[in-house]
C-alpha cells in the first residue's frame, strides 16, 4: 500500500476522534459505579477546543497518528506479489531492505491499497516498481500467510507473462531477469530470501511441471 495516496485528516478531525476518546475514558467507570475522570475530562477538552479551532498545536500528533495507522496497516493489510515471465525468464527487483540491512532479489510485490482489487493491485506494482505493463489480466495461482500465528496478513500471488515495457522502474529498483537455475543459487546464497516469494517460487515449479 502506497502512503503517498493516503491523505492525513485535517486537525480539526483529529481533535473531535480524540475528544469522544478521552470522554470515554473519562465516563466509562460510571458503569462499574466509579467517579468520573477529571483528568480525561480536561483533556477532551483541551482536544475538542484545538479541533474547532483547526489548531496547529495539533499537527505533531496528528502526524505521530497517521503514521503509528499506517504502520498498523502494514501488519494487518493483504500483500500482492507477482510472479513475472518474460523471455524464458523471471523478472526480480533487487532493492536494499533496511530492517536486515542488505539487498536482496524478489518477485515485484507491494500493498493492496484501499478498494483496490488485488488483481488490479498486482498490475499496478510491476508497472510501478518494473516498468512493464501485463498485456493480459494476471492469473491468481495461491494464497499465502507469513505467519498465521501471530498475523492475519496474507500474501496473493499472481502470474503473468505477456508483457509491454513501457516506462523505467521505480527509483532506488534494479531490475533483473534471471533462469529458474540462477533463482535458485541466489536462494542457496541467501540473497533471494523471502520466505513467501521462495514458497511461490517452488509451489509454481510443481504446478508448471
Amino acid at each position: 500500500m502506497n502512503s503517498k495516496n493516503i491523505k492525513i485528516s485535517s486537525n480539526r478531525n483529529f481533535g473531535v476522534v480524540f475528544f469522544i476518546f478521552f470522554m470515554i475514558i473519562s465516563l466509562f467507570p460510571l458503569f462499574k459505579d466509579g467517579n468520573v475522570r477529571v483528568w480525561a475530562v480536561v483533556v477532551a477538552i483541551i482536544f475538542l477546543i484545538l479541533g474547532l479551532l483547526n489548531s496547529s498545536v495539533l499537527s505533531p500528533l496528528n502526524k505521530i497518528w497517521f503514521k503509528f495507522g499506517i504502520l498498523l496497516g502494514n501488519f494487518i493489510s493483504p500483500i500482492i506479489m507477482g510472479l513475472v515471465f518474460f523471455k524464458d525468464k523471471f523478472i526480480l527487483v533487487c532493492q536494499r531492505k533496511i530492517p536486515i540491512n542488505k539487498k536482496n532479489y524478489e518477485f515485484p510485490s507491494g500493498w493492496i491499497d484501499i478498494g483496490e482489487k488485488p488483481v488490479d493491485s498486482a498490475s499496478r506494482e510491476l508497472l510501478e516498481e518494473t516498468g512493464y505493463k501485463s498485456l493480459v489480466t494476471p492469473r491468481k495461482i495461491l494464497t499465502l500467510y507469513p505467519d498465521p500465528g501471530r498475523l492475519s496478513k496474507s500474501m496473493i500471488c499472481f502470474f503473468t507473462k505477456k508483457l509491454k515495457k513501457i516506462s523505467k522502474p521505480e527509483n532506488g529498483i534494479k531490475i533483473a531477469l534471471f533462469n529458474e537455475k540462477k533463482i535458485i543459487r541466489l536462494i542457496q546464497s541467501g540473497e533471494f530470501n523471502s520466505t513467501t516469494h521462495i514458497a511461490a517460487f517452488f509451489y509454481y515449479l510443481s504446478k508448471r511441471n
